[in-house]
C-alpha cells in the first residue's frame, strides 16, 4: 500500500509541475502517513495556479488583474515587480503630461532619466520653445 501512495502522490505532483490535467487524489484514500503531505500537495497546486494565471495577465500587460493570496509565497517576488510595473506606468504618464521632475530609479529606463534632465534642464517646455509636440 505504500508504493500506492507514493505513487499517487508522485503522479501528482508532476501534474502540478508540468501543468497537465490535474487528478487530485482522494486525501481519504492515502494511508494516514500520507494524508499530511497529501494536504500540503493541495496547497502546492492552488499556489501554482494563482501564478500561473498572475504571469498570464502580467505577461499580457494587465496590471489590474486579481492579485494572489497573501499566503502565496510563489508570488512574492511577483507582487514587487507587478508594484514596480505600476508605479512606472503612473511616472510615464506624468512624463507625458509634462511632469519632467519625476525620476526613474529602476534599470529598465536606461537613458529616461537622463533625457528627462536635459529637458528640465532646458525648460519646463522640454526645449520646444512653447510648441508641444503631439
Amino acid at each position: 500500500m505504500e508504493k500506492d501512495n507514493c505513487g499517487m502522490l508522485f503522479e501528482y505532483l508532476k501534474s502540478i509541475l508540468y501543468d497537465t490535467p490535474i487528478n487530485r487524489p482522494d486525501l481519504e484514500d492515502l494511508d494516514e502517513p500520507y494524508r499530511r503531505l497529501g494536504e500540503g500537495l493541495s496547497y502546492l497546486q492552488q499556489a501554482v495556479e494563482e501564478m500561473l494565471a498572475y504571469t498570464a495577465d502580467l505577461s499580457k500587460g494587465n496590471l489590474s488583474g486579481p492579485v494572489p493570496s497573501r499566503e502565496n509565497f510563489l508570488c512574492v517576488n511577483l507582487k514587487n515587480l507587478h508594484a514596480s510595473l505600476n508605479h512606472l506606468t503612473w511616472q510615464a504618464k506624468q512624463v507625458a503630461s509634462g511632469d519632467y521632475s519625476q525620476h526613474v530609479s529602476y534599470q529598465l529606463w536606461g537613458g529616461g532619466n537622463r533625457r528627462q534632465r536635459q529637458r528640465t534642464d532646458a525648460g519646463s517646455d522640454g526645449g520646444t520653445g512653447g510648441c508641444r509636440h503631439v
